[in-house]
């Protein structure tokens, strides 16, 4: 089994924070006008903004390549379906579960 932090993808995202630790929000701001609408989505009543946080396009793109590697999206099917997908038993499956039963 592969350790995370051999991934290319998790060395990656360690690279990108050495070298966005001293890039300003602002200069973030000033370099991409269009930060707002290319870091921030809407989903019904809800708005994620993450503009205001230090991502980048890289850095984005690495976090769903780990994603990729460590498989999330079967995690969270299996989570959706109600599986028992941690060690400790029912604690993440259940609440969905218990919703949907409603």
């Amino acid at each position: 089994m592969t350790k995370r932090n051999d991934l290319s993808s998790w060395q990656a995202l360690e690279k990108h924070a050495e070298d966005i630790q001293s890039i300003h929000m602002l200069d973030l701001f000033d370099q991409d006008s269009q930060r707002f609408s290319h870091f921030s989505i809407q989903l019904d009543r809800f708005l994620f903004d993450f503009s205001k946080q230090r991502i980048t396009s890289e850095i984005l793109s690495s976090l769903i390549k780990l994603c990729q590697e460590t498989g999330v999206e079967s995690w969270r099917d299996a989570m959706f379906e109600g599986e028992a997908i941690n060690k400790t038993g029912e604690s993440f499956g259940a609440p969905y579960r218990f919703a949907q039963s409603k």
